[in-house]
């Protein structure tokens, strides 16, 4: 494991951003990271003396299954609400083990986040990255998940090179301890990816390099949420570097799956990918 306290550490941030990708991505995570730690089925009972109580788990996974039928509804202060209190029982829990909490701080955060609140929402993530320290647990996974999500506020504050920096630690440390063919590590390559593509980087190679890394792992089938941004960004590195007929190429068959996927003709992916097009087409006009 090559996390330490010091790749925890850096500096603070204060604008506001948000993007349904960073939504799905941010949720997808917490999901399988905090329903993971509150059902650890077959542990002796003097194993889990200093673990949260089975009463406690259950309000806790009650809350999160709240928090997402809200979310889903798009009552996201309701959605927010469950997660604030999830945080609060855990806050007042006497037990010694902190990683329900450090999760629960994770999932306010991405709540907030989803909803353009990152003044809010990165606090959480400050929090959860004090208790993982003070604790002593930076082996644990919930470590790469508060890397990440540094790593996107950064970027969302357009400081590219500290968001390159956290999306790396949080790639070595998913390797390590999830697995190097995760869907983590893939979302870590994506957003290094955006990293590379954005005003002041300009890299499309390098983005390039991680889409295919991406592409390795995820097809359109088990994972189309990334199979559409893989395309699309591919579609963008390519007409950066002005290869506009693959550009469109890559940006057509993002379009197609996102048209499958979303009905609305509305939905930020399908603008998005039609705008992304119509660049194109009026580039290779020009030429």
């Amino acid at each position: 494991m090559v996390q330490t306290r010091q790749s925890l550490t850096t500096r603070k941030s204060h604008f506001k951003a948000s993007t349904a990708l960073v939504m799905t991505i941010a949720l997808a995570a917490v999901s399988l990271v905090g329903l993971g730690i509150f059902f650890k089925l077959g542990a002796a009972p003097e194993e889990r003396q200093d673990k949260i109580s089975k009463e406690l788990e259950m309000k806790i996974a009650q809350l999160y299954v709240q928090a997402q039928a809200f979310r889903e509804q798009n009552k996201m202060d309701e959605a927010i609400g469950c997660m604030k209190q999830a945080v609060e029982l855990l806050e007042n829990d006497k037990s010694t083990d902190r990683l329900p909490l450090v999760s629960a701080y994770i999932g306010l955060s991405d709540m907030y986040r989803s909803t353009g609140k990152t003044d809010s929402g990165e606090p959480e993530v400050k929090r959860a990255k004090e208790i993982i320290l003070k604790d002593h647990q930076e082996e644990n996974a919930l470590t790469c998940a508060i890397l990440h999500r540094e790593g996107l506020y950064k970027y969302i504050h357009k400081d590219y090179l500290a968001a390159e920096e956290y999306f790396q630690q949080s790639l070595t440390c998913s390797s390590s301890t999830i697995s190097s063919l995760s869907a983590e590590t893939s979302d870590d390559l994506l957003w290094l990816a955006h990293v590379y593509l954005a005003p002041g980087m300009n890299n499309p190679e390098k983005a390039l390099r991680c889409l295919r890394q991406v592409e390795e792992v995820s097809n359109a089938v088990e994972r189309p949420s990334h199979m559409i941004s893989v395309q699309k960004l591919q579609g963008m590195a390519y007409l950066a570097m002005k290869r506009y007929a693959e550009a469109e190429e890559k940006l057509l068959a993002s379009q197609q799956l996102t048209e499958r996927l979303f009905t609305d003709a509305n939905h930020p992916q399908r603008v998005h990918i039609k705008k992304l097009l119509e660049q194109v087409r009026a580039a290779k006009s020009a030429k």
